[in-house]
């Protein structure tokens, strides 16, 4: 009696590597490609599960190969301004880890954070990162004087960034969300060398955010819904 041959379960329930398999989402693959070239940004939305980090993660992936800078900020679990400008410090230092003379200018540039390094086997490299608020500032000062110092960073950079910022509804939620959202606009709307894609999952919320008039984002990024995978 011969055993049975073991197949390995080809999906996953996390995101995807990118070296996996990848099928079904060419449109928004390279819908997105050319939105990052022109520097235009893009609200990408669809419910959970159905794929948007994995391909954004890909499509950053092809993008640095082109020599773009991408930088993916997750703010899920965001519940204040200082969380999110922590988050977004911490985005700008992983890239900025890599490479000893770059993170030492981002140092120099960020006045208020600083990188901690700490052993982690689970992490890549088997070393994990966070950032350290070093500033006497709080709220509303603390994100805009992170945001100061990335206008700061981009300037001083040639290359194009690509910015990806995960869950970005959340900050609707906040107390003072709307000068979050305020904030975030005033510095995004002159980064020239820079595209920006917002994505959720709560559509209702993350579409009122950018095409109700009197919101700070309205009409900035063009919409793109990630449809369901046909059978």
């Amino acid at each position: 009696m011969t055993g049975r041959a073991t197949m390995t379960n080809p999906f996953y329930l996390r995101v995807l590597p990118v070296d996996a398999p990848f099928c079904g989402r060419e449109k928004e693959f390279d819908a997105l490609l050319s939105h990052a070239h022109s520097n235009t940004s893009v609200v990408l939305y669809s419910p959970r599960r159905y794929g948007k980090t994995s391909l954004v993660k890909r499509v950053q992936h092809q993008l640095e190969q082109e020599g773009f800078i991408a930088l993916y900020i997750d703010i899920s679990d965001a519940s204040s301004v200082e969380d999110v400008a922590s988050l977004i410090a911490r985005g700008i230092y992983s890239f900025a880890s890599k490479e000893e003379s770059l993170l030492r200018k981002v140092m120099g540039v960020f006045k208020s954070w600083r990188p901690v390094f700490s052993s982690d086997p689970s992490a890549t490299g088997g070393v994990s990162m966070t950032v350290q608020l070093v500033s006497q500032n709080t709220g509303m000062s603390l994100l805009e004087e992170t945001m100061d110092s990335f206008d700061q960073l981009l300037q001083d950079k040639n290359e194009q960034f690509n910015i990806v910022i995960d869950e970005f509804q959340e900050i609707a939620g906040f107390r003072d969300g709307g000068k979050v959202e305020a904030i975030l606009r005033k510095h995004i709307q002159h980064q020239s060398n820079c595209s920006y894609f917002f994505l959720g999952s709560r559509r209702r919320i993350l579409s009122d955010m950018f095409n109700q008039k009197d919101r700070p984002f309205y009409k900035s990024s063009v919409n793109l819904e990630l449809p369901v995978l046909a059978e």
